[in-house]
């Protein structure tokens, strides 16, 4: 009935995730809500007005939780968040603590950053910025330098 008056869903999935999305007006950050209501584990891609987020990634949500990710997340001046498929546990003025909870984590910055110690992760570099991937790194909490 909607879709016959025109009115169009901001985001996209397949497998019945919730999503929301909330911008701040001031900072252009978005909030991402995703919540899964079932009882078995959802994987999927996310899609926010026809562009497909996370590079392509699939977000896994675990039964009966959710994840509430950032885009756009202004950190520093020179520095700023493209995207987490992982969620911010805590801000300090030089590093974040992120909550690792899928197999695969990958966070966007805009500018180079430094993962603490002891922390494998692989590094790519596109026109966005540098792309962090963290495999197996499951229930593990890390802290960025920022």
């Amino acid at each position: 009935m909607a879709e016959r008056a025109g009115v169009k869903p901001i985001t996209k999935t397949e497998e019945f995730l919730d999503v929301w999305i909330r911008k701040d007006p001031k900072t252009d950050t978005k909030f991402l809500f995703i919540n899964n209501y079932d009882d078995f584990s959802k994987s999927e891609k996310i899609t926010l007005d026809d562009k497909v987020l996370f590079d392509g990634h699939k977000i896994s949500v675990n039964p009966k939780s959710g994840l509430l990710l950032l885009l756009d997340y202004k950190l520093k001046d020179n520095c700023k968040l493209v995207y987490s498929t992982c969620e911010i546990i805590k801000r300090d003025e030089d590093f974040i603590t992120l909550k690792l909870i899928q197999d695969l984590e990958i966070i966007k910055f805009t500018n180079k950053v430094k993962i603490q110690d002891g922390v494998d992760f692989e590094l790519f570099e596109d026109l966005e910025g540098y792309k962090y991937i963290f495999k197996n790194s499951k229930e593990k909490e890390i802290k960025i330098f920022i």
